[in-house]
């Protein structure tokens, strides 16, 4: 995904972005325009060097638009711990993006936003209110990377419904189709969850091991996947390296729900090694 500059303005209660926002009409004209604001069925652009514009949406071929602001303080909410502000700016971004779901370039970051609101609800274990996005995206023949991901999360939610094998069986079947990071760091991480299910811990432990070795930059599928490593470590008596996966995760990813989690785990497996050590407390700073 690629992240643009840009400066934030408030006017009338709405959050425009102020950059290089590119706007490819199906005519064949570009415009360059400051701001995109959806109003209905229409956009209205603040036109660099020239009077605002209001489109039809349906003239519009393609928006490339710098990272909604939104975006990022949800991941930043979610990374925090902070659910309350996670909920509300998730439902902004929401309304801010579901206009430009059907636009190529834009659609990107509602992708994005959907993905990562699968997975806040899945924290919340509200697996059944992420199902109607994931299989909107799912039955999009046209986007196979996005449609892959998406099956991934339904996947995942037949083994969440009590059969793992069915889910690791379209997970495994998702993994082999797919070249896409996104979609398979998440599948990867769902293949651990369901391994789990069907007490196989050692795969599990191996497809969570996964996760940072070749998708450092996903956060949100690592900290379940260091979590998740150190329970399979538990699980197979290996409390030392159970431990340094604790540790990671409590140090660079502490105030997640895994983290919260990790450092009640990270308690135990210390008492249970004779270590007088204990994870941080909750208001010591991570990394």
């Amino acid at each position: 995904m690629k992240h643009w500059t840009f400066i934030l303005v408030l006017a009338a209660g709405v959050v425009h972005l102020r950059a290089a926002v590119v706007v490819s009409l199906k005519d064949g004209e570009t415009v360059n325009a400051e701001s995109i604001v959806p109003e209905g069925n229409k956009f209205r652009l603040t036109v660099v060097g020239a009077a605002p514009r209001l489109l039809e949406g349906s003239l519009v071929e393609r928006v490339e638009m710098p990272e909604p602001a939104n975006l990022a303080a949800v991941y930043a909410a979610h990374a925090n711990g902070d659910t309350v502000a996670t909920l509300q700016t998730m439902g902004k971004l929401k309304v801010e993006l579901d206009p430009f779901k059907k636009i190529a370039g834009a659609r990107d970051w509602w992708l994005e936003a959907e993905f990562l609101r699968a997975h806040i609800l899945l924290s919340q274990r509200r697996a059944k209110d992420m199902e109607v996005s994931m299989k909107e995206i799912a039955a999009d023949a046209s986007d196979p990377d996005a449609q892959r991901h998406a099956q991934a999360f339904l996947a995942h939610v037949i083994g969440l419904g009590g059969d793992p094998r069915k889910a690791l069986e379209q997970l495994m079947a998702i993994i082999m189709a797919s070249a896409d990071p996104d979609a398979l760091a998440d599948a990867w991480l769902f293949a651990g969850h369901n391994y789990i299910a069907v007490n196989d811990q050692q795969t599990a432990l191996l497809a969570y091991l996964r996760i940072p070795v070749f998708y450092p930059t996903k956060p949100v599928a690592l900290a379940g996947a260091r979590l998740g490593a150190a329970r399979c470590y538990v699980a197979l008596e290996e409390l030392a390296l159970a431990r340094s996966s604790l540790k990671e995760l409590v140090s660079k990813q502490g105030k997640t729900v895994e983290g919260v989690e990790g450092k009640k785990l990270l308690s135990q497996v210390e008492r249970d090694l004779g270590l007088n050590a204990t994870a941080p407390s909750a208001d010591e700073p991570t990394k």
